[in-house]
């Protein structure tokens, strides 16, 4: 788009695409890179860490999608009413879609297997209207490369929940489009194919029938990366069900039911990126619990309900989305900014929820996130961290102290590191806004115990040495993760050396007006 922005100061860490040696080419596979959501919000992640794009017309609750072509470049999004192209227009035949935008997962938008130019827009009604399930096709070589809408509104069934996933098939060619029924216990899964959506689809009577209240027909239906479960979140009943999924029959099975703590409403879900834990939302207090759902035990996943965070406000979290980052991001209703959980793969706190994380700019996240076509939703390899520089800090940015680094099994600072931390120092005195956050590292010698131990004595430490040299303590928080993040190969001494190190985050406070909006 032509206005997209990259002149704002972001809270969130910088990330650096890491090439990898024996790579000419670029990194591909960034369909899912471009995110318009809410009250005129969206994102840019083809670079790492998410940037604004400022002129999106998508004004919706919370239902939407986003499609990119492979190298980022958006090619259109919908609110499951209206399509816009890249421009932010309006394609010619794309207004009145059956989506809603008060629908759950109003929107995904999916490639026609064998047709590189064509786009299928499934599109679901809100809280079991009779709109229904419908698909729209998008042909991108139409209205001079800008793209229309060719065929509109077929639709497939009248009452249905307002969720939807597609991945591929066992095959690598397929797509499976899964909705569920309203009045019914039926998952059905309908497979699309070159010669277009299967007539006749897949169904699986299980779990919780959708027929008490209209209230359990909101929350989002997720799919595991490796194709394997699938997680519902049931508002209106205040609980979530798991099932495993089978990518080469489309029938699920296995049906886990959880309930949520003192009658919290999910909302939003997501899978981590091994897919071993299982994140959810909540509605009324704002809160986030991870679930370890690794060995698909109900008893074992129930007890593993943690609680690992709350937004700021204590207001509404939304939806849950997976990025390129690594990341995934938690939609903060009515907020300038949504959230993050930065190490999802990390069992407990350790996976670093943090509320406020990125700035929208003129954008305002409501309930929804876009929802992807999964096997678009793939975290690039990047590195973290950047290296401290004095002369050019921004705060959100996640630091390398360069030349802070400890002899093994010691959390003396030595002269080297104190002239690094002088320069810190310095920052945060002439910044009184600024807070610190402080984390210590350790290579994998020694037991986990241990390190985890040693790793918050070399944070402490630091944070001791800013206190001593002017800074408030209250400005500074000191975590220690042990030897759980290496940045290089554990195997050699100058590995271990780089493993042995010390990262900072500084954080501009939002102001009081920011946190009332």
């Amino acid at each position: 788009m032509s206005n997209f922005s990259s002149s704002q100061t972001w809270r969130l860490s910088a990330i650096v695409l890491f090439c990898l040696a024996s790579c000419s080419h670029v990194f591909s596979q960034l369909e899912s890179s471009k995110w318009t959501f809410g009250h005129g919000a969206a994102l840019d992640f083809s670079k790492g860490s998410p940037q604004v794009i400022c002129g999106t017309k998508i004004f919706t609750s919370e239902g939407c999608a986003s499609i990119s072509d492979s190298k980022g470049n958006l090619l259109f999004y919908t609110d499951g009413i209206t399509i816009w192209d890249r421009r932010s227009k309006p394609m010619p035949h794309a207004s009145g879609l059956k989506g809603h935008l008060s629908s759950t997962q109003s929107a995904v938008i999916v490639p026609a297997p064998g047709k590189s130019e064509i786009y299928y827009v499934f599109t679901l009604d809100s809280e079991a209207n009779k709109g229904g399930f419908c698909y729209s096709l998008v042909d991108m070589t139409q209205n001079n490369g800008w793209g229309d809408v060719v065929e509109k509104n077929h639709q497939i069934k009248e009452l249905c929940t307002e969720r939807i996933v597609a991945v591929r098939h066992a095959n690598g060619k397929d797509i499976w489009v899964i909705i569920h029924e309203y009045n019914s216990d039926a998952f059905v899964a309908y497979l699309l194919t070159d010669n277009g959506l299967a007539e006749r689809a897949v169904v699986s009577n299980i779990g919780f029938e959708y027929k008490k209240s209209i209230f359990s027909t909101i929350g989002y239906m997720k799919i595991s990366s490796d194709k394997k479960m699938i997680a519902v979140a049931i508002n209106g009943e205040r609980m979530l069900q798991l099932f495993r999924f089978n990518a080469e029959t489309g029938i699920l099975s296995g049906c886990i039911t959880l309930k949520m703590f003192d009658g919290n409403t999910p909302y939003g879900v997501e899978f981590s990126p091994d897919n071993k834990l299982l994140y959810v939302s909540t509605v009324k207090t704002g809160e986030i619990f991870q679930l370890d759902v690794e060995h698909f035990n109900e008893e074992d996943i129930q007890k593993s309900m943690m609680l690992i965070g709350q937004s700021k406000n204590k207001r509404n979290l939304g939806a849950l989305q997976l990025a390129a980052d690594g990341r995934i991001y938690v939609a903060e209703y009515q907020s300038k900014y949504i959230s993050a959980i930065n190490f999802p793969d990390i069992r407990g706190v350790g996976c670093e929820f943090t509320s406020f994380s990125v700035p929208l700019g003129e954008g305002m996240s409501m309930f929804g996130l876009p929802t992807f076509f999964q096997d678009y939703v793939k975290p690039l390899k990047m590195n973290r961290v950047q290296r401290f520089n004095p002369l050019n800090v921004r705060p959100g940015v996640r630091y390398v102290l360069d030349n802070v680094h400890f002899d093994f099994d010691k959390i003396l600072i030595n002269d080297s590191s104190a002239v690094e931390l002088d320069k810190l120092a310095d920052i945060l005195k002439k910044n009184k806004n600024y807070v610190l956050e402080v984390t210590g590292h350790t290579d994998s010698l020694g037991t986990e115990h241990y390190n985890n131990k040693l790793s918050q004595l070399r944070a402490n430490a630091i944070g001791d040495f800013l206190v001593k040299h002017g800074v408030v303590r209250q400005r500074i928080t000191c975590i220690g993760r042990g030897s759980k993040e290496p940045l290089e190969e554990n195997a050699d001494e100058a590995g271990r050396h780089e493993n042995r190190r010390v990262e900072i985050v500084l954080t501009d406070l939002p102001s009081k007006s920011d946190n009332e909006k």
